[in-house]
């Protein structure tokens, strides 16, 4: 009589089986990352585990499988979907609720028809399996929105607006990126890839390739000369994208018996524009394929990508606590004597301190001033409001010079002073 039950509770309500250490959780809670399949959607290789009836083990256990495909992409890995303590506290109260089976069903897309493991373990008692799953991440994230779990990615917009992304490829000190994507095929590709990949996530993609900003360029960029080395770094900074992604993307052929077999690897960083800060690195592979090099590229890229996304995240959401982060410059035309080198310095440099939430002094020389600052959000949420601030200031103080604004943007403010 009790086989008949669990029989018929496994064939109509599909519930748990009855060996689970902790009610609704897997037992297993073993999985891996296969791939990216799209922006919303990974590829998980995942372990389940059930002992019970012999007869009914298999379907206890891919139960099982399936609960820890779901449970590996909200705790586990380098990028779990609840990476904060805060966001596990709040789902801590709603989590055996969650894994109930009806529940994890909604978010299994595709599971593998076979299994890619199947193994009797504990002296036969236990049932162990493997599959593929592919679990809707873009569906259980707006779940957990829902849940209040996690923060609505348009409550965090209205405050500082989405993060403007450049995308540009890994390139060598003194070449181009922008010529390298107009001349390069696989670079151009790699480019279109990543930003179609962040469009589909509500992510605000700037082209420099195609910015009207790139005509008047000359002239800042050679104020920012020895500041700003890097080519990606000096361009994204005086475009003004709150991050800049690079990649670097390398096809490796091979012939195999008769045919010629492709595998790609692909590696993209974040980098915060404000400082240049590597916020976080991913190389993510492709297959071994007979697919031409686009085909292996476009997989390689869309595994590394994703992972980088949640360092842009974490980014974006320090940037709305700490306070708007903007580099500001100030190049010295003319010569000033020691006494006046050091009045202008002091009025800039207090008036930064005394106004913004805090701020961090990177150059102070009498060429030079460069100054990291995160601005109050009620007080200048726009780049222009500081700037404008700082000249108005700064001319009703000092008699010596007159500031005024060579190029204003989202991340950068760049002043000149001149002698008059």
């Amino acid at each position: 009589m009790t086989h008949l039950f669990i029989a018929l509770v496994l064939a109509f309500s599909s519930a748990p089986p009855p060996d689970l250490a902790e009610g609704n959780l897997p037992v297993s809670r073993e999985a891996r990352i296969k791939e990216s399949v799209s922006p919303n959607e990974f590829s998980v290789y995942a372990v389940g585990i059930a002992g019970g009836p012999k007869k009914y083990r298999e379907t206890a256990a891919l139960i099982d499988a399936r609960k820890a495909a779901v449970y590996y992409l909200l705790y586990s890995g380098s990028d779990p979907i609840l990476n904060g303590e805060s966001e596990k506290m709040r789902f801590k109260p709603l989590e055996q609720g969650f894994f109930e089976v009806q529940n994890i069903a909604k978010y299994i897309v595709n599971e593998s028809p076979d299994f890619s493991q199947r193994v009797a373990i504990d002296k036969k008692t236990r049932l162990k399996v493997e599959k593929i799953f592919t679990v809707n991440t873009g569906r259980l994230k707006e779940d957990l929105v829902t849940l209040a779990v996690l923060e609505a990615t348009r409550s965090i917009a209205a405050d500082i607006g989405y993060p403007n992304i450049m995308v540009m490829p890994e390139v060598a000190a003194g070449q181009d990126p922008v010529a390298k994507m107009n001349n390069d095929p696989v670079a151009s590709q790699g480019a279109a890839v990543i930003e179609s990949y962040l469009t589909a996530k509500d992510y605000d993609v700037i082209l420099p390739q195609q910015s009207s900003v790139l005509s008047g360029l000359t002239d800042q960029t050679a104020l920012l000369t020895g500041i700003a080395d890097d080519p990606q770094y000096r361009l994204a900074l005086t475009i003004g994208s709150d991050v800049y992604l690079t990649y670097r993307i390398d096809v490796a052929p091979r012939v195999l018996g008769s045919t010629t077999v492709r595998k790609a690897s692909a590696t993209v960083r974040a980098f915060e524009t404000s400082t240049a800060r590597l916020l976080g690195t991913e190389t993510g592979y492709s297959q071994e394929r007979t697919d031409p090099d686009q085909v292996v590229v476009e997989e390689a890229l869309k595994d590394a990508v994703d992972k980088v996304l949640a360092r842009i995240d974490s980014y974006w959401k320090d940037d709305r606590t700490r306070g708007v982060q903007y580099r500001v410059i100030v190049k010295v035309a003319g010569e000033f004597d020691r006494d006046a080198t050091g009045r202008f310095t002091m009025l800039i440099s207090d008036y930064l301190m005394n106004n913004c939430a805090n701020s961090k002094e990177n150059i102070l020389s009498a060429k030079t001033l460069d100054f990291l600052v995160w601005a109050k959000l009620d007080q200048y949420d726009r780049s222009r409001k500081l700037a404008d601030a700082m000249v108005k200031s700064f001319n009703g103080l000092f008699k010596g010079g007159e500031l005024s604004q060579v190029n204003v943007n989202r991340k950068m403010i760049l002043l000149e002073l001149k002698k008059l």
